[in-house]
């Protein structure tokens, strides 16, 4: 008799949080919350219940006490389906709140086996994956690895979960393993293609060093998704297309071409900024097959061309094939090939050397084919004072660039550098302070706008991006750089002085572009020192919110850049 009435209380108690969870999805809070406390009284050690009662807690703000829900909801949950589900939301919210130490202190608890009995449905499954992703993140890989290969013994042909466990093998550089568990999910969905399923064997290709496998998964990856082409919103009057080589498989997560198109520089932050003007599409231009698909896209108005790195349109070998392909839509084109050719690194010095008040480090193209380790040296010592930089020929956002000293540590530089590489005789430019300063200029047909200042201890300045705490911090801790930047940003001539602008703009006029940056400082001695030139850079902000850059002087660039569109567009018509 005890045990049917048992039976009926538990029924009792499914019903109930049943209808619970219906009133809150139905954001009936007020009767949920009466529903969830009867189910406490009975069962003060409810595991579901007070996971819920948490969450409307939660969302009136009373965070303090769900936390504590959340806590008590966690130490009864009997049933691991119960406990994970509870943990998964636990982490999640204090993830959002920023609470990591909390958040790394709840994912590292000791966690129940999967009943192999049970099969999740797609809910708990998808739920799972949220989890073993938020325990990856709180450090705990070897966790979230068990319990996906837990469920992947219940659901052993689900690709999803396969390709979960091959990014946690990836955190935790088993990339062999990696590499073997991605190619597997890889031949069980063809004839389908998954662009991030392509990014993640890129990535552990090239972890492996695995070249050859880079370069066909590329090539598949740019066949395959050739193009993106949302929808035309209302509002959006013009086409845009954006030209890439080929998609970026570098940092891609998302299964979609937006991902891997829209990334790297100013035309995606463009198509981010401008889309309720402008319709933006996108296109691959690295294979005969991926030019093809020109008729999946509407007849541009105006082309963005982000084939621009000089170095690699020669190393493309098909500069011709690559101009007549944009050639052949008959729109005004940003940043033509034509041009960019001309603004390789080295070119950009022989053109800008004569200008009065600029100094312009010599740079030199070397190449170690047919030459001896000795001979190299020789070569570059014959032409540079220590100490100078020795850089790859297309790696941005100071990848691929190292500062040597002396002749043991160019022995190192070399050794670490492709077949060809640039040198640039180093300038010393700290200032009094003992700091380093980089500022940016952004360069829109005829116009110059100064639009950012950088300051850091070390000779690589880096931009103030979430991803890189020190610098945020660095200048958290100093707002007179912050004040000084939007001084220069809103006053350049004043601030920089008429000599460094009128440098500046001759600069402009003499780089056969269109639209792109230019970084420089300007010494203690009043002479503007040249860092580079560069059309693939972050114009628009990427600054961590914290430590913005200047709002106006942003302002003012977008303006400029939508005008030129325009002025592009309307003289073509």
């Amino acid at each position: 008799m005890m045990m049917k009435k048992t039976d009926t209380t538990a029924s009792t108690t499914a019903n109930q949080l049943h209808t619970a969870k219906v009133l809150l999805s139905s954001k009936n809070f007020t009767r949920a919350e009466q529903l969830l406390k009867e189910i406490l009284q009975v069962e003060s050690k409810n595991p579901e219940a007070l996971d819920l009662l948490a969450k409307i807690l939660y969302l009136r703000d009373e965070k303090k006490a769900a936390r504590n829900l959340w806590k008590q909801s966690l130490k009864y949950a009997g049933q691991p389906e119960v406990l994970f589900s509870n943990l998964h939301t636990f982490l999640h919210v204090l993830r959002q709140e920023g609470n990591l130490k909390a958040a790394d202190k709840h994912a590292s608890m000791k966690l129940p086996k999967w009943p192999q009995t049970h099969v999740p449905d797609t809910q708990e499954r998808d739920r799972i994956i949220e989890l073993a992703n938020l325990l990856a993140k709180s450090g705990q890989l070897e966790s979230s690895r068990t319990l996906l290969e837990q469920i992947a013994a219940t659901l052993p042909d689900d690709v999803e979960i396969m390709a979960s466990i091959g990014i946690i093998q990836m955190l935790q550089e088993q990339y062999a393993e990696a590499l073997k568990t991605f190619t597997t999910v890889d031949r069980a969905i063809q004839p389908r293609s998954d662009l991030s399923l392509l990014a993640r064997i890129y990535q552990a290709a090239a972890a492996l060093d695995n070249k050859e496998l880079m370069l066909t998964t590329a090539e598949r990856a740019t066949d395959e998704h050739p193009f993106h082409n949302a929808p035309k919103q209302p509002g959006q009057s013009k086409n845009i297309l954006l030209i890439y080589p080929h998609p970026n498989l570098s940092t891609t997560i998302q299964a979609d071409e937006r991902g891997s198109q829209f990334s790297g520089n100013y035309p995606s932050q463009l198509r981010e900024r401008l889309s309720d003007e402008f319709h933006f599409s996108s296109i691959l231009t690295a294979t005969e097959t991926s030019r093809k698909a020109t008729d999946k896209l509407p007849h541009p108005d105006l082309i963005i061309n982000n084939v621009v790195n000089a170095e690699s349109l020669i190393s493309l070998g098909d500069l011709s094939s690559l101009c007549d392909f944009i050639d052949s839509f008959n729109a005004p084109v940003i940043n033509h090939p034509r041009n960019a050719i001309s603004a390789s690194r080295n070119q950009t010095i022989k053109l800008i050397d004569d200008i009065p008040s600029v100094i312009a480090p010599s740079t030199v193209r070397f190449s170690k084919i047919n030459k001896s380790h000795a001979d190299l040296v020789d070569e570059i010592e014959s032409q540079f004072d220590y100490p100078f930089i020795v850089r790859t020929l297309s790696a941005q956002e100071g990848k691929g660039m190292s500062k040597v000293d002396n002749r043991e540590s160019l022995a190192q530089a070399l050794d670490e550098k492709p077949t060809d590489f640039y040198v640039t005789q180093f300038v010393e430019s700290r200032h009094e302070s003992g700091l380093y300063r980089k500022i940016r200029a952004a360069v829109v047909g005829d116009e110059v706008h100064v639009i950012r200042v950088d300051h850091s201890t070390e000779w690589k300045i880096y931009g103030r991006t979430k991803k890189d705490q020190i610098m945020v911090n660095f200048h958290q801790q100093r707002p007179e750089f912050l004040a000084a930047e939007d001084r220069i940003c809103t006053n350049p001539y004043e601030e920089l002085g008429q000599p460094i602008m009128q440098a500046l703009e001759e600069i402009g006029r003499r780089i056969p572009l269109d639209i792109f940056g230019i970084d420089f400082d300007v010494t203690s001695e009043g002479k503007f020192l040249f860092f580079e030139t560069n059309a693939t850079m972050n114009l628009l902000s990427t600054a961590d919110p914290s430590v913005p850059y200047s709002l106006d002087a942003e302002k003012r660039l977008l303006t400029a850049i939508k005008h030129y569109m325009r002025s592009l567009i309307e003289k073509a018509s």
